[in-house]
């Protein structure tokens, strides 16, 4: 995979869509993350594109 992943952003909404396929996350407070993990170790990114892995 290439490094960094493209993340969408959240919107608000007044109600959740529904359809085949959606999935949704709650937001929390804090660091928004991507994290990957393969046969090598867990990456993690942040939604501007930097690698944290070792923080």
């Amino acid at each position: 995979m290439d490094w960094p992943v493209s993340v969408a952003l959240a919107q608000a909404v007044p109600t959740l869509p529904v359809a085949p396929g959606l999935h949704y996350e709650p937001k929390m407070d804090g660091h928004w993350l991507v994290m990957w993990r393969t046969t090598e170790p867990v990456r993690l990114q942040t939604r501007s594109g930097r690698e944290v892995s070792a923080a």
